[in-house]
């Protein structure tokens, strides 16, 4: 058996994927390469199931304080104003 793939169907990685991009492209796959039906994916009894999307159901999600929002903020504007700067000089 060949591993023959047709690159309008499913997307082919030339690195090492990791193992959610692996899931997810499996599940384009099973759905004939349809990014909506993975959402809409009714094989529920799947083990790959909660990972179809390809995200971790694992990962908590960021619970910042106001400090660290205003930290993460000052940062990104600084490094905006870098980039703009940069940018004027060429």
């Amino acid at each position: 058996m060949e591993d023959v793939v047709d690159s309008k169907e499913v997307p082919v990685i030339k690195k090492k994927a990791s193992p959610l991009k692996t899931i997810r492209l499996h599940c384009l796959e099973c759905s004939g390469g349809s990014p909506i039906e993975v959402k809409n994916c009714p094989c529920v009894a799947c083990k790959l199931y909660p990972y179809r999307i390809g995200r971790s159901v694992n990962r908590m999600p960021r619970i910042l304080t106001d400090e660290q929002r205003e930290q993460i903020r000052n940062r990104l504007k600084s490094n905006i104003d870098k980039h703009d700067n940069a940018e004027m000089e060429e």
